[in-house]
């Protein structure tokens, strides 16, 4: 507390601007719904081929992420 400014929402949107333009969060969000998208499916993140749809926001001082998943197989079971 004693070397951080106040959050405040020029701050928020200036974080959400940031963040939408990259590459390592979007890998992340990525990364996060392979994981969560295989657990669901029963199968090995790696083996899906993920496609996303993010949206950054901002709330007051929050920043908040949409994200919208979509998960094939990368190779068809047969």
């Amino acid at each position: 507390g004693r070397f951080r400014e106040p959050a405040d929402e020029a701050t928020a949107r200036r974080v959400a601007e940031l963040m939408e333009d990259d590459l390592h969060v979007r890998h992340q969000l990525c990364s996060l719904a392979a994981r969560e998208l295989a657990r669901l499916a029963g199968c090995e993140p790696e083996s899906l081929v993920v496609s996303l749809e993010t949206t950054v926001r901002v709330e007051e001082t929050a920043v908040l992420v949409d994200v919208d998943a979509m998960a094939t197989l990368a190779e068809r079971r047969g």
